[in-house]
């Protein structure tokens, strides 16, 4: 197992043992300062078992001690939560490293030119896009336990009540692409109008849901963005899109069997224009999760 696993690892088995006690009067901000400045702590005592004797001799500068204290308690998730992409989140370390450097400076500590460069890596790496994504989602997985199978059993019955507006009589023009923007197979027009409906309320809820049973507060509306982008929604459609390629499978193993003899009825003389539209009225009943218009456009025996 590598190391930072190990130590994800080690932390939360600390802090879910407590989570109860701590997340319960704390807003997510408040635990994950808990959470981080532990990680850290345990991030330290194996730099400490590891280090060379020169970079130990270096922490011990009072200069760099003071600015590794300041850029340590710079509020990292905030930067990853306000972010859309990495090269967001990289420009704020940039400028948060700087303005630190300043602060320093001001009190008039020195530091070298030499010191700046290595500190700077050090942060960049420290403080990583991928570390901190790492770091916050495991925080997340944690203060939110159990969101995941919550999210999986909601989106199965989502499933269900949109299949059934499938017998509506609602109008089946696709009114928006999102925020659902479909999975890996062809949906009923119903189906996709109805999972884009509901899916802003329905994911916001689980979350609201989630958060009161464990007494946890969400503090900002970006910090429930991103939760719902990074932790429930990939959860959804995954449960969503094999429920309904279930649905499809199903589907087109039925009309390998009934083909032969739908495609003996039809008079193929016909302009296929006029086929298809005949052919998907009889049977779009029986079959809503496959794209009959291709497979009876494909389905036409050659030289017909």
């Amino acid at each position: 197992m590598k190391p930072i696993n190990f130590l994800l690892n080690a932390i939360l088995m600390v802090l879910v043992t407590g989570c109860n006690s701590v997340i319960s009067t704390k807003t997510d901000e408040q635990a994950w300062r808990e959470y981080f400045s532990e990680l850290n702590k345990q991030q330290s005592v194996e730099s400490r078992s590891i280090a060379s004797s020169d970079l130990a001799a270096d922490a011990k500068r009072p200069a760099v001690e003071i600015l590794r204290k300041i850029v340590d308690d710079l509020p990292f998730r905030d930067y990853l939560i306000n972010c859309e992409n990495q090269e967001c989140y990289q420009s704020k370390l940039v400028i948060a490293f700087d303005e630190a450097f300043r602060r320093v400076k001001d009190q008039a500590i020195a530091i070298d030119s030499n010191e700046y460069k290595v500190e700077q890596q050090r942060f960049l790496g420290k403080f990583s896009y991928e570390r901190m994504h790492s770091q916050v989602e495991a925080f997340h997985h944690m203060m939110l336990s159990g969101v995941e199978l919550r999210a999986s059993q909601r989106a199965a019955v989502l499933a269900n009540e949109c299949e059934n507006t499938l017998n509506s009589n609602e109008n089946n023009q696709i009114g928006s692409f999102e925020p659902y923007y479909g999975g890996s197979t062809y949906l009923p027009r119903a189906v996709f109008n109805c999972l884009n409906k509901k899916w802003p309320e329905e994911l916001d809820e689980l979350l609201n849901e989630t958060a009161n049973r464990l007494g946890v507060v969400i503090s900002t509306a970006e910090a429930k963005k991103f939760i719902i982008q990074k932790q429930i929604s990939p959860t959804y459609r995954k449960t969503l899109n094999e429920l309904f390629v279930k649905r499809k499978n199903d589907e087109t193993n039925q009309w390998v069997r009934d083909w032969p003899s739908i495609a003996v009825q039809i008079d193929w003389k016909k302009p296929i224009a006029e086929v298809v539209q005949n052919e998907v009225s009889k049977q779009r009943e029986k079959y809503r999760f496959l794209n009959l218009e291709a497979l009876i456009t494909e389905g036409k025996p050659s030289g017909k």
